[in-house]
């Protein structure tokens, strides 16, 4: 929906330090998603899973 894009956009512009807070969130929320952080997770699940 091109309407909503950019409406969203001009809050951002609007208000830059709401810009920059969802940065930093998605910032954060991105390392989750990292090659470490999932093979951190498969091991544990994999050691879980030996153990039970």
């Amino acid at each position: 929906e091109p309407a909503k894009l950019a409406e969203l956009m001009r809050r951002f512009i609007n208000d830059p330090d709401l810009a920059a807070s969802m940065g930093h969130k998605s910032e954060q929320l991105m390392t989750q998603y990292t090659p470490e952080a999932a093979a951190k997770f498969l091991s544990e699940v994999t050691s879980f899973v030996l153990k039970h």
